[in-house]
């Protein structure tokens, strides 16, 4: 009996870790920058920044990559590195590259 009560506690302990790691916050963000970028909020059905802080070293910097998806289509950027300040002012602007986003839209529009 005891074994059993052990491995359903473990069980119960690894399963809110497991949830706790995998738990992932989502923000509705906008943009004050105009072309590309809010035009690609408007068209696209999901457009989705994944980041992580990076405090290493004493360094403020911010790894991120964006998801972008409309119909049928996904796209998503390499991961970029870039400074906690940039990403704070403007979170898209700062992991997209505008000539991506700018492909995008049109792709949006080829569709």
């Amino acid at each position: 009996m005891k074994l059993i009560k052990s491995v359903l506690l473990m069980t119960v302990l690894f399963g809110q870790v497991a949830n706790a790691s995998m738990t992932t916050t989502t923000e509705k963000l906008s943009t004050n920058k105009g072309y590309p970028y809010k035009n690609l909020i408007h068209k696209a059905q999901q457009v989705r920044i994944h980041y992580v802080e990076d405090d290493s070293q004493n360094d403020n910097y911010v790894n991120c990559r964006v998801e972008v998806n409309w119909a049928d289509n996904e796209r998503k950027t390499s991961q970029i590195r870039v400074t906690k300040s940039e990403f704070e002012a403007e979170p898209l602007a700062s992991c997209l590259p505008r000539k991506l986003a700018k492909q995008y839209l049109a792709d949006i529009y080829a569709d």
